[in-house]
């Protein structure tokens, strides 16, 4: 490298302060002294104090331009040796370029260039300066000035055109920015307004489910206050906590951006349930950020109304068609009563005696099946919840099929292996199925084949399945026949209480009604597919739930203190004089000492009195004079040691909760067998 490639000092001269930034960086970086100045005036005095061997000018500067500035360094002859480069964009055409090679530049680049470029071109000036030639400029020369003016004027018009669109730009910027925030003021304003008197309930929530903000028809359906809630994770205000693990999981799906419609049970301030129907799904509020809006529709009137509307529908039914049930209990009657006779008139034939007397027994089975499935109708059945196999349940059907159904008919049963349990009334499940198995047999009086199919059914799609189904995993059942099958009128009342294709002999019309009702009784749904001379598919889904509270059947809690080897009385409390008086001749043959009395009052009486002997008591809930629910509580509340047994045809839930807390009840529901009754006495 020879003495003229060593770093110089070099001159920039710009107004953009960024464009000497960038410049002095770069050359100062490399080893050259770098001076600064804004404009021709300054340059002129850094130039009289500092030895500088090169300038980098822009052209258009205030006070004093590119131009004139170069034109003052070359008319100075002090100044020859230095090498002059223009290097700007502002407005350049070729004839800015030959303007300015005639004031004396050395060199004209045009931004961006390469400033590599340019101090290699400083150099081959400075290398070339002996050769270089500078002509003295003579400003009475009219033709250099007349370019000069012409070409200051053409880019000030540049310029001021370029300002002028770009104010322009600006302007119709401004207007359009005052538009958008015009609009969105009235947006917001509009918002505002239908949130606040929107007919139903909306709350938005972060993504942690705390409360940004709830609507007034919000703060009515729950009777919370906007301040009470805002802040607080609002699940923890309306949300039951049995139903606590459902509803986080449907909040995390809405953040990760589902969109979810529900119908749940929620609860007010006062714990009072609330049914509605909730719509989630996420948003971006003003801030950009994510949020979730969550809508509330009260049924809650709706659902009272429909329920009511149900009952007195079934009232209406039961009215209308209590014909077919009259029949069926008249000839049960009739049997009854016909082998109640044969047994007064055939005292010495226990050939007879025993056929009477199964008789009897299996048209008191058959009514009790009636009843019970005008109860599971009526939804008075006493659902027990359990964890339950649909295989093991599925299994009895097939037994008692293959003992029962016609040879014609093929039974083919695919279950699924490790079919999960669930939490279910097996009872209810047992029904269900029989119910369902005998309508496919007398679908096919010329035979075919009955199939019945679990499986399980994982994580529904959203967009296909059934608003109903609202749980992720499910058990489905598939009780199929190749049959008659149904047209569309029949499908449509297939599930109508009392509705029957049969002859008025062959069934009541309850069958596929109380189907319904335990599909109902289980959250589930049934769905139905058939064509005429196509057979009929049945498909129930039955809900695997998770950390649901399990409602256990009552059982027996220890062993009975009281009664050893039959020792000590049994006090019976029953209305029924003949069901007393059933209950005395069998149990006194048993070795057991009977009390009787035939309404809650004497039954009470008879307890103070002999309360040290009663180790037993049995007791109806519908009694006279004092109910049987209030004589236990009252027996129970002497603290003595003794079992008592309710026995009813229909024992309710909640109060089989109640006398459970009361102290040790045992369950037996009427019509029960004497064997039954004494196995529990026995236990």
């Amino acid at each position: 490298m020879n003495a003229l490639e060593e770093p110089i000092s070099i001159l920039i001269v710009d107004d953009q302060p960024m464009n000497l930034k960038i410049l002095r960086v770069r050359l100062q970086g490399d080893g050259y002294t770098v001076y600064e100045a804004s404009d021709g005036i300054k340059a002129l005095s850094i130039l009289e104090n500092n030895k500088v061997e090169a300038i980098i000018s822009d052209i258009l500067m205030p006070n004093m331009d590119g131009y004139e500035f170069c034109a003052n360094i070359r008319r100075n002859k002090k100044y020859d040796s230095i090498a002059f480069i223009f290097y700007t964009a502002t407005y350049t055409s070729a004839g800015d370029e030959e303007f300015a090679l005639k004031l004396g530049a050395d060199r004209f680049f045009k931004k961006p260039s390469p400033v590599q470029a340019i101090l290699e071109s400083i150099h081959s000036i400075r290398e070339n300066a002996k050769d270089r030639i500078l002509s003295p400029i003579n400003y009475s020369n009219e033709t250099i000035l007349r370019e000069y003016s012409h070409s200051l004027v053409e880019k000030l018009e540049e310029q001021n055109m370029k300002l002028i669109e770009q104010n322009n730009k600006l302007n119709f910027e401004m207007q359009e920015r005052k538009k958008a925030e015009e609009e969105s003021v009235r947006q917001k304003y509009n918002f505002n307004l239908l949130f606040d008197v929107s007919p139903i309930g909306l709350a938005i929530l972060n993504t942690e489910s705390r409360v940004i903000t709830v609507n007034k028809t919000f703060q009515e359906m729950f009777q919370f206050t906007e301040e009470s809630l805002k802040g607080n994770d609002l699940c923890e205000y309306i949300v039951p906590l049995s139903n606590m693990d459902e509803a986080r999981s449907l909040f995390q799906k809405a953040v990760s951006g589902a969109i979810l419609n529900r119908e749940v049970v929620l609860k007010r301030r006062d714990e009072r349930p609330l049914q509605v129907m909730l719509h989630i799904f996420p948003f971006i509020t003003d801030s950009q950020t994510k949020a979730i809006c969550e809508i509330f529709i009260d049924r809650t009137k709706e659902r009272s109304l429909e329920k009511q509307l149900r009952e007195a529908q079934k009232m209406e039914t039961l009215g209308n068609f209590s014909s077919g049930i009259a029949h069926d209990f008249n000839n049960i009657l009739s049997i009854i009563s016909g082998h109640a006779f044969l047994l007064q008139s055939k005292r010495d034939d226990q050939n007879q005696i025993e056929r009477c007397a199964n008789a009897i027994q299996k048209g008191c089975e058959r009514g009790a099946g009636i009843v019970r499935q005008l109860l599971t109708f009526s939804r008075k059945t006493d659902t027990i919840f359990g964890l339950s196999n649909i295989n093991a349940v599925a299994e009895e059907i097939r037994a008692f099929l293959i003992e029962t159904i016609p040879k014609t008919i093929r039974l083919d049963f695919q279950l699924e292996n490790n079919l999960p349990s669930i939490r279910c009334d097996a009872t209810q499940i047992h029904q269900l199925l029989l119910n369902l198995s005998i309508n496919a047999r007398d679908a096919m009086p010329d035979g075919g084949t009955l199939t019945i199919v679990t499986k399980i059914m994982e994580e529904p799609d959203p967009n296909e399945m059934n608003p109903k189904l609202k749980y992720n995993r499910y058990v489905a059942i598939q009780v199929s026949d190749t049959g008659t099958g149904m047209d569309e009128r029949t499908k449509e009342r297939i599930f109508e209480p009392f509705f029957t294709t049969k002859q008025a002999s062959k069934g009541t019309g309850l069958g596929l009604s109380v189907v319904y009702g335990i599909v109902e009784n289980h959250e589930g749904l049934i769905e139905i597919d058939s064509a005429l001379s196509a057979g009929t598919t049945f498909s129930i889904f039955l809900p695997i739930k998770k950390n649901m509270p399990e409602l256990i059947a009552p059982v027996l809690k220890e062993e009975s203190h009281g009664l050893h080897k039959r020792k000590g009385f049994i006090l019976f409390i029953e209305d029924e004089e003949m069901l007393r008086s059933l209950i005395y001749d069998y149990l006194v043959p048993k070795g057991y000492n009977i009390l009787l009395a035939g309404d809650g009052e004497e039954g009470l009486n008879i307890y103070r009195k002999y309360q040290a002997e009663i180790s037993i008591v049995i007791s109806d809930l519908g009694l006279p004079y004092l109910g049987g629910e209030e004589v236990i509580r009252k027996i129970l509340s002497f603290g003595e040691n003794v079992r008592v047994v309710v026995a009813s045809g229909f024992i309710g839930l909640e109060v089989k909760e109640r006398m459970l807390r009361e102290g040790p009840v045992e369950f037996i529901q009427k019509p029960y067998r004497l064997t039954e009754l004494l196995e529990l006495i026995e236990q």
